[in-house]
């Protein structure tokens, strides 16, 4: 099984981006957890048995561990935009005053 995904940080620069890029990092971690808990399958049906599975396991467990942050980051960021645009939304006098920036609503 071969997986592609392109990940790239440099555009993240409002909370909605934020979102997707650590999800995006999520599912990834995500995948290699599934990959790391078929090659253990595989290795272990073939016979092996001691260190090598150790160390997959050991992968496997720190992939696991990436996953759970990048979700818990992702859910910050998206906690985040909904707050942020909730102030901005119930200011009237910072009406405009992100337009194009970080607060700008039709980038949240």
């Amino acid at each position: 099984m071969t997986t592609t995904m392109t990940i790239s940080g440099a555009d993240v620069s409002t909370p909605a981006e934020a979102e997707t890029f650590l999800s995006n990092l999520a599912t990834a971690y995500g995948q290699l957890v599934a990959a790391l808990d078929q090659s253990i399958s595989n290795q272990t049906a073939d016979g092996v048995t001691g260190e090598p599975l150790e160390f997959l396991g050991a992968m496997q467990d720190q992939a696991a561990i990436m996953s759970r942050a990048m979700t818990t980051g992702a859910n910050r960021a998206a906690e985040h935009r909904a707050r942020f645009g909730d102030t901005w939304a119930n200011d009237p006098s910072l009406a405009g005053t992100q337009s194009g920036g970080y607060g700008d609503a039709a980038r949240l």
